[in-house]
């Protein structure tokens, strides 16, 4: 069967299910963890400068809320709730959500693209926290790719018939985040120590 977008998240949905709340926002903020050290570099004192928000705090948070996730031995259910500082976490997504920052990057640039997305991989690993929607997790799964199409449609200037998901550069994503969900069903701790496990930038 061809690979596609819309085969691999259901793929994806299907080799997380069963994995604790913990375990999804661990997914999450590990997607997030590698973004922040491509592109937060650039962002971050966009933020700082137009919201007073420092990205590195706000990884931080997560990172905060990922422990906490786990600390229960992995058993915190996906409706279970979790200590953490809503009103601090509002005001994180409030300041995410500037749109003029998120409008002003030229999205066929591929450090921009990389900007665009680690600012929705932030957004939805709060969110997720907040709602719970698995569907945020499956998202955020797709923020690596979407640079990678960047990169083959606007960098290289391939047509869309050598932009499949056989692409090798898509086929080593793919294979990076499967080491992962493999590693998050085996059961091995999980949290901040664990953040660049499997990548390299």
């Amino acid at each position: 069967m061809e690979v596609t977008f819309l085969t691999h998240n259901t793929y994806f949905l299907k080799k997380m299910k069963g994995l604790s709340f913990g375990r999804w926002l661990f997914f999450a903020v590990w997607i997030t963890e590698y973004l922040y050290k491509q592109y937060g570099e650039k962002l971050r004192p966009v933020f700082l400068e137009e919201e007073d928000l420092d990205l590195g705090e706000v990884l931080a948070f997560l990172w905060d809320a990922v422990e906490k996730a786990n600390a229960s031995g992995n058993s915190l259910s996906l409706n279970a709730p979790l200590a953490l500082d809503e009103e601090q976490m509002g005001d994180y997504l409030e300041g995410l959500g500037n749109d003029e920052i998120y409008n002003d990057l030229d999205q066929t640039e591929t450090q921009d693209m990389g900007q665009a997305v680690l600012i929705s991989a932030f957004y939805n690993s709060l969110t997720f926290i907040r709602d719970r929607e698995i569907r945020l997790v499956a998202a955020a799964a797709f923020f690596p790719m979407d640079i990678i199409d960047c990169i083959l449609t606007n960098d290289l200037g391939l047509p869309p018939k050598e932009r499949t998901m056989e692409h090798p550069m898509y086929q080593a994503e793919l294979a990076i985040q499967d080491k992962m969900i493999d590693y998050l069903q085996s059961g091995k701790e999980v949290g901040e120590a664990q953040k660049d496990l499997f990548r390299t930038v």
